[in-house]
C-alpha cells in the first residue's frame, strides 16, 4: 500500500481512465435515450447516473480522497469558498446553509475547495 498523499501517477491514471469510461456510458445512454422513438425512462437515466457517481466517489475515497460537504458546519476559509451571504432562521451567522459544489481534500490538503452559501447576521 502506499502513502495516500504520493499517488503513483498510475494510480492517477486508473482514476481518470475509470472516470472518462462511466462518463462515456453516461453520454451513450443519454444519446440513445435522445435518439429514442421510444417512451424515455428519465428516472432510470437517472438512477444509472447516479450509481456512477457513488462509483466514482467510492473510487476516489479508495485512494484517499474525500469529499467535503459541510452543510450546517461553521464556514472554514481554508476549505470553504463563499459564493453568497443570505439571511437564515435555521442557521447562526458565519455557517454554512447550502452547497453549491462540494469539495475534495486528501490528507486535510485541499484539492478543491466547497463552494458554498452562508447564513449572516439578520
Amino acid at each position: 500500500m502506499h502513502d495516500t498523499i504520493t499517488l503513483h501517477w498510475i494510480d492517477w491514471l486508473i482514476i481518470l481512465s475509470y472516470i472518462a469510461f462511466s462518463l462515456g456510458v453516461g453520454i451513450y445512454f443519454s444519446k440513445r435515450a435522445a435518439s429514442s422513438t421510444d417512451e424515455i425512462n428519465y428516472e432510470s437515466f437517472v438512477e444509472g447516473i447516479s450509481a456512477t457517481e457513488k462509483d466514482i466517489i467510492s473510487l476516489l475515497e479508495k485512494h484517499g480522497i474525500q469529499q467535503i460537504n459541510p452543510i450546517n458546519e461553521k464556514f472554514d476559509p481554508l476549505f470553504h469558498e463563499a459564493l453568497f451571504e443570505a439571511e437564515s432562521d435555521d442557521h447562526e451567522p458565519g455557517f454554512v446553509t447550502q452547497v453549491i459544489e462540494v469539495g475534495y481534500v486528501i490528507d486535510k490538503r485541499l484539492i478543491r475547495a466547497a463552494k458554498v452559501g452562508v447564513a449572516s447576521k439578520r
